[in-house]
């Protein structure tokens, strides 16, 4: 049995485009629920687990509409994983490199690991030469 399952997370937001997915990709029965994703409480979720048995196929919807809705209510909200250091503590790691500090000497006192101050540093670096690109011409 192929078997279907939409979430959204907030009230504000509408089954019925996953519902209607769902049913295009042939699910024969279907189990929704608006439930916030901060959580990993989803009751009819683990309703929908102990009911599949072998052979059975779970359907799920993507993430897109859950996304998009939070782009356009929340202006912090960023795709991807969060970000483990501040622009402070990346500002900080820069210029102790500036003064002379060794990579392993900054990961050391910082916990930034060299891959990521390379990475941050060579984008500080090109933004510094756009900016200077742009004062000269």
């Amino acid at each position: 049995m192929k078997i279907g399952y939409a979430r959204v997370s907030t009230i504000e937001q509408d089954l019925k485009p996953q519902i209607e997915q769902l049913k295009q990709a042939g699910a024969e029965k279907i189990y929704s629920e608006k439930y916030t994703g901060t959580t990993t409480e989803r009751p009819v979720f683990d309703e929908v687990m102990k009911t599949l048995k072998s052979g059975d196929t779970l359907i799920v919807t993507r993430t897109q509409e859950g996304k998009a809705y939070a782009r356009k209510h929340d202006p912090s909200y960023r795709d991807g994983r969060p970000r483990k250091f501040t622009p402070e503590q990346l500002e900080l790691a820069y210029k102790l490199r500036q003064q002379g500090y060794t990579y392993r000497m900054i990961e050391k006192s910082t916990g930034i690991s060299t891959a990521t101050q390379r990475r941050h540093f060579k984008e500080i670096e090109t933004k510094k030469k756009v900016n200077d690109d742009r004062k000269s011409n």
